[in-house]
């Protein structure tokens, strides 16, 4: 099979996960990440994308997902590599995550007792792995049952899981962060679409409509946020979605290949994975000095948080053990075909 390079797709990766990294190094709040005001320029630039990176992220995955699908008779190898490439990392991050969080003075040290617990419930972005995962089994489900061969069938589906994720907020447990799976299949499913269906999605009418519907949506989280309307800001909302579903379709209509964007793309996996080894240690060391300036503090997060993860993945987890236990790759290249 060939190996499919869609550089556009790629970039659109490198802005996932520039947004996500830029987000942890903020902090969701003060008293996280960088811990600046609510009414700094910071607070502002979380918020206006907080809306597009899990999002962007997750279509992303169910697009690439095409290039690869499942089909009959491949199940059990299907599954064997979403075990190896999603929960061989959750453990190996968590495990790592734990002990940062420990140097870094979060928890107590007697806090180890209860530690399995951060396996099995959202630790962290880790959430993330866990949740995917349970979508790839619905996956497994709705394509051996052929419930996404064609595009009447994918749009029920996909409206079906909106009003899932839209009816169930805050009511589903927590378990292996089960209460998520609605919101990332939806967004998984849209990125099946926009692969098996461009044309019945993007069509110039539609594409028109969208692009005015996103800046609508985008214009309304601005006023949001200048006028202290105090709406709703969960991204599970109304103007949540309306921004999300919006600005994937506008994202995929007109993306582009950005060569420097794209190549940190190629990196997503390991930056998402471990790029708070670079975000806390700086920030933490940065503490140690008295260093608060914002603007410095900012820069050399992005730059340890994105660049720590290539540097790991380029030169220590060449091993072929180190390629399993911390990204889930097999511990041989398959031969090119």
């Amino acid at each position: 099979m060939k190996k499919h390079t869609d550089l556009s797709i790629q970039t659109l990766r490198g802005f996932a996960v520039f947004f996500i990294v830029m987000a942890h190094v903020i902090g969701y709040n003060r008293t996280f990440g960088m811990h600046v005001e609510n009414d700094s320029f910071y607070r502002y630039f979380y918020y206006t994308l907080q809306f597009l990176r899990i999002p962007l992220f997750t279509t992303i995955s169910g697009f690439v997902y095409c290039y690869r699908p499942l089909i009959k008779g491949n199940l059990g190898l299907f599954l064997t590599g979403k075990v190896r490439r999603i929960l061989i990392p959750l453990v190996t991050g968590t495990v790592l995550k734990y002990y940062l969080n420990l140097f870094a003075t979060r928890y107590e040290p007697g806090l180890y007792r209860y530690a399995w617990k951060f396996f099995v419930y959202p630790f962290g972005h880790l959430w993330f792995l866990q949740t995917i995962f349970l979508v790839f089994l619905c996956i497994c489900f709705l394509e051996l049952t052929g419930l996404l061969k064609s595009f009447r069938n994918w749009a029920i589906i996909l409206m079906l899981s909106f009003i899932i994720a839209i009816a169930t907020r805050d009511t589903l447990p927590n378990f292996f962060s089960f209460e998520n799976l609605p919101y990332l299949l939806f967004f998984f499913l849209l990125g099946v679409g926009l692969f098996r269906f461009p044309e019945r999605i993007l069509n110039p009418k539609a594409v028109l409509i969208v692009s005015a519907v996103f800046v609508a949506g985008v214009a309304f989280q601005q006023l949001n946020w200048f006028l202290n309307w105090n709406l709703d800001e969960d991204y599970k909302s109304v103007m949540g979605f309306w921004v999300s579903i919006s600005g994937m379709l506008v994202f995929f209509r007109f993306r582009k290949n950005i060569p420097f964007i794209a190549k940190l793309g190629s990196y997503s996996y390991a930056i998402y994975l471990y790029h708070l080894i670079g975000t806390s240690g700086i920030q933490c060391l940065f503490r140690q000095l008295n260093i608060y300036w914002d603007p410095l503090i900012f820069v050399a997060a992005m730059t340890c948080g994105v660049g720590i993860p290539i540097f790991l993945e380029r030169e220590v987890f060449r091993h072929p053990i180190a390629r399993l236990v911390f990204l889930g790759l097999r511990t041989h290249k398959k031969p090119k075909e």
